[in-house]
């Protein structure tokens, strides 16, 4: 958090893992529009995390907690054995869900679908039979492009096998050639059939999964 020094970060990881939970979620503050913390950055009285300390603060946290037994699963979150999240574990492998009630949202493989937030409006369009929900159609692209962004912030990593497969993408030259110099930077681990950042790397994930990107 702003203000928040290593030395408190360590001091909240120590007791966090005296309480010995099963799941634990670290996350950098984000900053958004339209909250309080978000009038306030535009005031100028909250400043983000500066990136270099939220790298240290990214290693320390991994630091206490893969030594403490946690499994890092996923760039930000860890579990005890068993207890991985089913919940978000189903975003990051694509899995279809329904989301029902005002303002939930719903995945089907192909579609996304967002219920309507407000609660009045919910309930009256129920009421007349109207799915009150938008719809938004996922293009080809659209799907290689989450299937990279989500499976390389996992342990699992991106599975080159599942991209040709089921998503019909083999990657091309120039993808192929930034996939081996980051492996040769230390950035990720390579096999013929997958591909898994390592903790350097995971520092740089957003970067380096919109460099594989499809454009076209």
């Amino acid at each position: 958090m702003p203000g928040q020094t290593l030395d408190m970060l360590e001091d909240d990881v120590r007791k966090l893992l005296w309480l010995n939970p099963e799941h634990i979620s670290a996350y950098t503050l984000t900053i958004e529009e339209r909250t309080v913390f978000g009038w306030r950055h535009k005031k100028g009285l909250l400043q983000p995390v500066p990136d270099d300390y939220a790298a240290e603060a990214f290693l320390l946290v991994d630091d206490f907690l893969t030594s403490a037994g946690y499994r890092h699963y996923e760039i930000s979150n860890y579990a005890r054995t068993g207890f991985v999240s089913k919940h978000n574990s189903s975003y990051w492998k694509q899995t279809p869900y329904l989301g029902i009630g005002p303002g939930a949202h719903s995945f089907n493989g192909l579609s996304r679908q967002a219920n309507v937030a407000n609660n009045y409006l919910y309930v009256k369009q129920i009421s007349q039979g109207i799915v009150p929900a938008t719809v938004e159609k996922l293009s080809d692209k659209d799907r290689i492009n989450e299937y990279i962004l989500t499976s390389l912030r996992t342990d699992a990593g991106l599975d080159l096998t599942y991209l040709k497969e089921i998503l019909g993408f083999t990657m091309d030259v120039l993808q192929l050639q930034c996939i081996r110099k980051w492996c040769a930077l230390g950035l990720m681990n390579c096999t013929e059939s997958r591909i898994i950042l390592t903790r350097k790397g995971m520092l740089l994930a957003d970067k380096l999964a919109s460099d594989l990107f499809v454009t076209t």
